[in-house]
């Protein structure tokens, strides 16, 4: 697949951590990891568990995205590009296409540690980068999806693809050892929906047997359906032509 052009000139990037954070942003971030660290086990897939221990001298404290980004890049190729709201959809799968990552560079209030009504530094960081830096099984299913969903013409085959991409890396679960096990960002970033997305409040329905382009999307409640997939490394069999049929 070509790759699609990049149109933004990503050379310089917002210093977002100790020295230029307000002290209650680092205490509001150490709160966040704390506590959704004690929640992972059991609950994240493995390949998480092991990038945040992994990375967890980059992510313990609020990061500088600058040398969040550097060290990225060491280990995959990657970048972050630092955003200050919702990126548009467009703007978003051309970006992460061509590996850089969108980062919001807010935090969430302390005082509303469960909600942030945008995606905030926090869901972007600790929910998506670990597996960035040691999956690349999730960094090449990423960067495919985005490219395909950026290049894409048709508005069905479109949505199906963005609704793949929701009910995957937003909201995916897998089985791991006979056990659903969570890897999608939203879930992983938030102390209730990781585990409300394996209690049976919700119905759980295997992925490949399904036409996921006729399902919705919102964004602002939990997820009362999730997806699952027979393992973590099935993202790199998903083959998007299939969808468009």
């Amino acid at each position: 697949m070509n790759s699609s052009t990049c149109m933004y000139d990503c050379s310089s990037l917002v210093r977002l951590g100790s020295s230029s954070s307000s002290r209650s942003d680092q205490e509001t971030w150490r709160l966040l990891y704390d506590r959704q660290c004690q929640m992972l086990e059991g609950r994240a897939c493995q390949e998480f568990v092991e990038a945040v221990q992994k990375i967890q001298p980059l992510i313990y404290n609020l990061p500088n995205l600058e040398l969040l980004s550097e060290q990225l890049y060491s280990y995959s190729g990657w970048r972050i590009f630092p955003v200050d709201g919702l990126v548009p959809s467009d703007d978003f799968f051309n970006l992460i296409g061509n590996r850089y990552f969108p980062v919001a560079t807010f935090i969430r209030s302390g005082e509303d540690l469960d909600y942030s009504p945008l995606p905030d530094m926090w869901h972007d960081i600790f929910g998506h980068l670990p597996l960035l830096f040691n999956s690349s099984v999730y960094r090449e299913f990423l960067e495919n999806i985005a490219r395909e969903i950026y290049q894409a013409s048709d508005p069905d085959y479109k949505k199906t693809l963005e609704n793949l991409f929701w009910y995957t890396i937003e909201s995916g679960v897998c089985q791991e050892n006979g056990e659903l096990r969570v890897y999608g960002s939203s879930q992983l970033s938030s102390f209730n929906e990781i585990s409300y997305a394996l209690s049976e409040q919700v119905t759980v329905v295997p992925l490949e047997e399904v036409d996921i382009g006729i399902f919705s999307i919102n964004i602002h409640t939990v997820q009362t359906t999730i997806f699952k997939i027979p393992c973590f490394d099935y993202l790199g069999q998903i083959d998007f032509k299939l969808l468009s049929k």
